[in-house]
């Protein structure tokens, strides 16, 4: 009988946790100003695109320099627009790594992919936010 109460109350126990952890990944994030998305639109010398994985901020000259970016913990990728858009104006290649759940725990190599898909870029660096 002790056994398999103490069984129901890991069980509880573990429940509670999964429970938290995904109220604690799926809310709370701290969402782009009306300025950052501003700074999402293509013009100015900067091309903005993105797709599932990314959001670059191109200058209309080439250039050889990239700067990839790792938002911070539960920030939304897009909040960090108008930085990379004043880089991308000043002649870098600015790439935001989206995050899945926004932690960058669950994206760790996220850059090897930026990297790939931008040969001709010869100098990278990679920061972020916390």
């Amino acid at each position: 009988m002790k056994k398999k109460r103490t069984k129901i109350i890991i069980l509880i126990v573990v429940a509670a946790v999964v429970a938290a952890m995904l109220i604690y990944l799926c809310t709370g994030n701290y969402a782009a100003t009306q300025e950052a998305k501003q700074a999402m639109q293509t013009g100015n010398g900067v091309t903005v695109t993105q797709d599932t994985k990314t959001i670059t901020f191109a200058p209309e000259a080439q250039t050889q320099d990239g700067f990839i970016f790792y938002p911070g913990g539960k920030v939304d990728a897009d909040a960090y627009a108008m930085f990379a858009r004043d880089l991308a104006e000043q002649g870098v290649l600015c790439v935001i790594v989206k995050m899945p759940f926004d932690l960058a725990v669950f994206n760790v190599g996220g850059a090897a992919g930026v990297i790939d898909s931008y040969p001709q870029i010869e100098k990278w660096v990679v920061g972020g936010h916390s």
